[in-house]
């Protein structure tokens, strides 16, 4: 309401005439209470989960199943009664209550929208800068954060954080849900906020902050290449640490936005980073169709000579996991062969490598050992990961092949 509209309403509450009507008001605590300090006042929390789970049951809407939407209301809400009803309203007029349970949640409504903003618009200055910051910054967000990109002290920040709070934006250093949220989002225009994504990354860095991290905000701020640096960094640490599953995201990632820088040092680097996403899906038996068609997609799309080769070791290496090995054998030759044929020598000895492991499982096992024996002593260029693999397979050769004492002390030295 306009201000001429609550000091007339506001009169007509603490009139003291006869047969004055009794009034309930409800206000958020930020919200202006002159004259009204004498006044009984209930001060209502948000509700709980339980709370939650209880309004949502007393809707008895068909096959919604409360216990899983409870959580993610509140969390979404922050418990507000008025916002439960109405993004359930919306889940439910987009057709999003699949099965009953949450799926992917319908954009708000224009009323809840047009509410938060104006909420957020009443804000000082300072307080609506700190909250796009938060907006943008996600789980990277802190006030110490804040006073570094928007140059101000503690001190002077003060008074902005205390509003934040008073006006429930704000709850114990985040937002206090996620609609608030969103509606910060939707005020802060997107080359302004690829701009802060940008300041955000470079703070991190400063840090020295996890690299998966960096580069979620770098990729937010279309600087391709630092976001595909950053991938590729946080690939290699989920390896150290044998997280395969995110080093598949982080190397998928990589290769995303070396391919949307566009020029053609990127799109190599993409490929190669597609090849070692592929190796990674093999190498955990994800022997699928969909695996299948990927290598021969890279198989197509190979630039030069080296990328063909790559794509024909990682057909056969594909085949040879199937227990193929009679399909896998032309790509391993094809391959040993064409990196003979151009000189890539770190491309021939991991295609021997490949050779001599199919030969050995189609019981060729001299062939086998005739291919990789001479070069089992010029694997200084493999990568350690590569080295290890290549003496194990040799080593495996060397006993399908009846030379023991061999292989024992070649599988010695890889378990050393």
């Amino acid at each position: 309401a306009d201000p001429s509209s609550l000091a007339l309403l506001l009169r007509r509450v603490i009139s003291t005439e006869e047969g004055r009507v009794p009034w309930l008001l409800a206000t958020r605590p930020s919200a202006a209470n002159d004259g009204l300090e004498d006044c009984p006042r209930i001060t209502l929390q948000p509700l709980s989960v339980e709370a939650v789970r209880d309004l949502v049951a007393s809707l008895c809407l068909e096959n919604l199943h409360e216990d899983e939407w409870a959580p993610l209301l509140v969390q979404r809400t922050g418990g507000n009664p008025l916002f439960v009803v109405q993004t359930l309203t919306a889940a439910f007029e987009a057709g999003t209550l699949q099965g009953g349970t949450p799926s992917v949640l319908a954009p708000l409504p224009t009323s809840l929208s047009t509410l938060l903003v104006a909420r957020l618009e009443k804000l000082s200055v300072q307080a609506r800068s700190i909250a796009r910051l938060a907006s943008v910054a996600g789980v990277d967000f802190t006030l110490e954060l804040a006073c570094q990109l928007l140059q101000q002290t503690p001190a002077v920040m003060a008074d902005a954080w205390q509003e934040l709070h008073g006006a429930q934006v704000m709850r114990d250093g985040g937002f206090a849900h996620d609609l608030i949220r969103d509606a910060c989002q939707q005020i802060t225009p997107a080359d302004v906020k690829g701009l802060m994504h940008a300041q955000v990354a470079r703070a991190l860095l400063e840090r020295h902050a996890p690299a998966a991290r960096v580069a979620a905000h770098w990729e937010a701020a279309a600087r391709w290449p630092e976001a595909a640096l950053a991938y590729e960094l946080a690939a290699a640490h989920a390896h150290e640490c044998d997280a395969v599953a995110d080093e598949l995201l982080k190397l998928k990632a990589a290769a995303r936005c070396h391919l949307e820088c566009g020029d053609a040092k990127s799109l190599s680097a993409a490929i190669a980073l597609e090849h070692r996403a592929l190796h990674l899906r093999i190498a955990i038996g994800q022997l699928t169709e969909e695996t299948l068609q990927d290598c021969e997609s890279l198989l197509a799309r190979a630039g030069d000579e080296e990328q063909l080769v790559a794509a024909q070791r990682l057909l056969a290496y594909y085949w040879a996991e199937r227990f193929e090995p009679e399909r896998a054998l032309p790509w391993a030759e094809a391959a040993l062969q064409g990196a003979t044929r151009h000189g890539h020598e770190r491309e021939a000895l991991l295609a021997a490598q490949r050779v001599g492991a199919v030969l050995s499982r189609l019981g060729r096992h001299e062939e086998a050992l005739q291919c990789m024996r001479p070069r089992s002593n010029r694997l200084q260029m493999l990568t350690r990961d590569e080295r290890l693999n290549w003496r194990s397979d040799f080593g495996s050769a060397l006993d399908y092949a009846d030379q023991r004492q061999e292989a024992l002390q070649v599988l010695t030295d890889v378990v050393e």
